[in-house]
């Protein structure tokens, strides 16, 4: 049986790791835009301040999945389903073919119109990449202000 799972957080993963453990014939993949494999959201802090590397803050190792026969297709969106012929379609233009499709694809958390948004340096922390974008922002502009601080001999 081809399970398709669409979303990488925590609803995603455990169906995943249920499924691997009820069925080890079950070929499962979990679909993500993601660029990483699952991760500790509330720990995005401590890769924006730099205590955490994005792969610190994994809450399996790529071995974990290997284990478990799953499969993750990274930083690709699903971009439409047919159910009929019980197929994704994916935003690299590839179709997956699935038996059983889970949808753990979560929410978008909501940005309220705070005047200064759309403003350039103004970031939301949401995913990791989110972090990774802060975290070198941040680190540029203590370099940058370092600079400046220096005077030339």
């Amino acid at each position: 049986m081809r399970v398709a799972i669409v979303g990488n957080a925590v609803a995603g993963v455990t169906t995943a790791r249920l499924l691997a453990e009820r069925d080890g014939s079950a070929e499962i993949t979990i679909y993500t835009q993601e660029r990483y494999l699952y991760y500790a959201r509330p720990r995005l802090v401590d890769v924006v301040g730099g205590r955490a590397a994005p792969e610190e803050i994994r809450v399996y190792p790529a071995e974990w999945y290997a284990e478990r026969r799953i499969r993750h297709v990274l930083g690709t969106r699903v971009t439409a389903i047919d159910p009929a012929e019980h197929r994704l379609t994916l935003s690299d233009g590839a179709q997956a073919p699935y038996d059983r499709l889970v949808l753990a694809n979560g929410a978008s958390a909501w940005v309220p119109p705070i005047p200064g948004m759309g403003l350039p340096g103004v970031r939301t922390l949401r995913s990791m990449d989110d972090a990774v974008s802060l975290r070198d922002a941040a680190a540029h502009a203590f370099v940058a202000a370092r600079s400046a601080t220096i005077a030339p001999d």
